[in-house]
């Protein structure tokens, strides 16, 4: 919404399977960073992402702040995964905050719990 509460933009997200938004920061330029959870794949306009493990996977995305896509990470492994919160560093890096159980792959390896449920604690610089 804009100052006066018009309408700006807005974006689909869609795909196979169920796709789940779970938060959303505003950068100080005001870019969009939206985080959530997908099964099998999700869409964000024209670009897509595809889930690796058949538990699902979660997304990152960045739109500018007119609602185009900017880039979308997908964070996969074969367990249950799920975000408890994400937040922005001052250079506005995404630091994501989530558990998991079995394993995930966070772009530096695969990390595995050694049973029942673990924390991870990612920054991501894209």
């Amino acid at each position: 919404m804009g100052p006066g509460g018009g309408y700006q933009w807005s974006l689909w997200l869609s795909g196979a399977g169920d796709q789940l938004g779970q938060d959303v920061v505003i950068g100080g330029d005001g870019d969009v960073y939206v985080q959530g959870g997908f099964e099998m794949m999700v869409r964000f306009g024209s670009a897509e992402l595809s889930s690796v493990g058949e538990s699902g996977s979660l997304f990152l995305a960045k739109l500018s702040r007119v609602g185009q896509l900017s880039w979308s990470r997908e964070i996969s492994g074969f367990s249950n995964r799920q975000w408890a919160g994400m937040a922005l560093t001052s250079l506005e890096e995404p630091m994501l905050l989530g558990s998991f159980s079995g394993n995930i792959e966070l772009g530096t390896g695969t990390l595995t719990t050694n049973g029942g449920s673990d924390i991870f604690l990612a920054k991501l610089v894209p």
